[in-house]
């Protein structure tokens, strides 16, 4: 397939190419990202387009600028010497990026703002829905469901526990051999091991959300459930709703089963949107999706969405909300289910005061 497509690409330019929901490519370094920017070179024309183009970094406006036209923002990097001295114009990093860290190495914030937003400007144009709306959409305040865990909280503690072990342990510092810049010497110092840190709370952060949903998977992808709280609370808000069109927000496919489960049993018609069912239209009482399977997916039949569990990010996020937002829809009200003194808070304050989620378990588990 990639032989028959670079063969057809150099048969000659290509009049026009779409990339649609051009955040998936901001990531420099990924596959998919250096896949479509070296399809551009072969078109005339580019257009990208997303509602959310990045999530916290400027960086992340890079990779879909140099799809556009690489001759917005020059290269990610100018070329340099062994010494580290530009051998050219400055690139993007150089240009707007504040580097630090261990070794100057990490992106800490951005400088030349206001060069940056001429130059964005330029080729960027950005319409609001609501803008072009004939009848502006009514937004219900927030639904927060809180509730306690009982028949799981005795597990989570438990697991809670042994993280905060693994998170110290991860923490420990340890000691790095390195070269004094002034005398040329090797010394040792001692450096936290953020970069293993980070990871590790997400990966624990993933499994505590789980517990707050009332279901651990194990080594072998077995299902154990070992609570209902949160479900209980999901029929609660179906029943209160009525036969209004709702859709159910999901993190993991074990919630998308339960809660498409528990829908047909309060005598609801259900649709499951996630990687392994193919969405043929919203045309049920109840939508359940896989968070992030529903991009693209048009929900705005319904006025009612409700969260059950959602990852850490904010793109996927917002996307979520906006699925049952159209030129039509005139009322919109959001629903989350939070378990108290669990990640659920976390992931919530993650998403809407738009902070590191990774840096508030840490913090968490830490504290305890």
């Amino acid at each position: 397939m990639r032989r028959q497509l670079r063969k057809w690409l150099e048969k000659g330019k290509r009049p026009f190419i779409v990339c649609d929901e051009s955040h998936r490519i901001k990531n420099r370094k990924s596959k998919v990202s250096r896949a479509m920017r070296m399809l551009a070179t072969y078109c005339q024309y580019k257009l990208a387009l997303t509602g959310t183009p990045i999530a916290a970094k400027l960086e992340e406006f890079w990779p879909q600028f140099d799809f556009i036209d690489p001759t917005i923002f020059g290269r990610w990097a100018a070329k340099t010497d062994r010494f580290g001295h530009l051998l050219g114009p400055p690139g993007f990093q150089e240009q707007y990026c504040v580097k630090g860290g261990f070794m100057g190495r990490k992106i800490i914030g951005d400088k030349n703002l206001k060069t940056f937003h001429r130059k964005l400007d330029s080729r960027f144009h950005r319409v609001e829905l609501e803008a072009v709306k004939l009848v502006p959409t009514q937004f219900d305040p927030d639904n927060i469901v809180r509730f306690d865990l009982i028949e799981s909280r005795s597990h989570y503690e438990s697991m809670e526990k042994k993280f905060m072990v693994e998170i110290e342990h991860a923490m420990q510092k340890i000691k790095v051999r390195t070269i004094d810049p002034k005398t040329g010497k090797v010394k040792f110092i001692l450096r936290q091991r953020t970069r293993v840190v980070a990871p590790l709370a997400l990966t624990l952060g993933m499994k505590l959300h789980q517990l707050s949903g009332g279901f651990i998977l194990d080594e072998e992808k077995n299902i154990h459930r070992i609570g209902f709280e949160k479900l209980t609370h999901v029929g609660a808000l179906l029943l209160s709703l009525g036969r209004v069109p709702t859709v159910v927000i999901v993190r993991f496919i074990p919630e998308l089963n339960m809660v498409a489960s528990l829908a047909q049993r309060l005598g609801r018609t259900v649709t499951l949107v996630s990687g392994k069912h193919e969405f043929k239209g919203f045309t049920t009482d109840v939508c359940v999706v896989q968070i992030r399977s529903g991009v693209s997916v048009d929900l705005s039949r319904a006025e009612e969405i409700i969260f059950n569990s959602w990852g850490y990010s904010l793109i996927d996020f917002l996307q979520a909300k906006s699925r049952i937002l159209s030129y039509t829809s005139i009322r919109a009200r959001y629903h989350y289910l939070i378990a108290n003194h669990t990640i659920d808070e976390e992931l919530y304050r993650a998403v809407t005061e738009k902070v590191s989620f990774a840096n508030l378990v840490v913090n968490k588990l830490r504290r305890k």
